[in-house]
């Protein structure tokens, strides 16, 4: 048995690995904060934070609700394209939020989730259905 790693694996284990961030990222430092405000330990005013960015305190709950689909849409094969997307998508707004409010310093772990989620949509691409897709 041969101790070299072939191309396949190391894509399934990146693709797994992307997985993971997604679902932890998403989950514990995105939706769970926003939606259930002050119940983490240790976890930011989510609330303070959106007004301190000059966002309306409903728009937290949406993102975490949008956050919170991310993490559902992952578990399935067949909608991991979608959290992909989605999830950059979040993290592009995430990126724009903190560059606006000259927080470069910040954005770090979002270029990594954000990075992440782009790898799976591609990755997941040929599982993807076809709707909303413009192919045969």
């Amino acid at each position: 048995m041969s101790t070299e790693s072939s191309p396949a694996t190391w894509a399934r284990v990146l693709k797994y690995a992307s997985m993971l961030i997604v679902f932890l990222t998403m989950l514990v430092m995105g939706a769970l904060p926003k939606l259930l405000p002050g119940v983490m330990p240790g976890d930011m005013d989510s609330a303070a934070m959106f007004a301190e960015f000059g966002y309306p305190e409903w728009f937290m709950y949406v993102t975490g609700g949008l956050e919170l689909l991310a993490v559902l849409l992952v578990l399935l094969p067949i909608t991991r394209w979608y959290s992909g997307l989605l999830t950059a998508a979040i993290m592009a707004g995430a990126l724009f939020t903190l560059l606006r409010a000259g927080m470069l310093s910040e954005t770090a772990v979002n270029v990594v989730i954000m990075a992440a989620a782009l790898y799976l949509a591609w990755h997941e691409w040929k599982h993807a259905p076809n709707i909303l897709l413009l192919r045969a």
